[in-house]
């Protein structure tokens, strides 16, 4: 199976685009590139998707709070 990985000029976080056996696949682009890693390599798992996602709005969900605190 080969896989060929086309990337926009935006940089690592930009959407990531695979081509694989005739099938072009997005990958949604992600502000961590730690998460985006651990996307694709779980990528045929839907159910550890799903997780990573949640887990991913959570920290942007802390983040967005924390800022709010320090403005405040």
């Amino acid at each position: 199976m080969k896989r060929k990985q086309l990337r926009n000029k935006e940089g690592p976080s930009s959407s990531a685009f695979y081509k694989e056996e005739n099938e072009i696949q997005e990958i949604p682009s992600c502000p961590v590139e730690v998460f985006c890693v651990q996307y694709r390599e779980n990528r045929g798992n839907e159910a550890k998707i799903e997780k990573l996602k949640e887990r991913q709005l959570r920290i942007e969900t802390n983040k967005a709070r924390e800022r709010e605190r320090s403005d405040a």
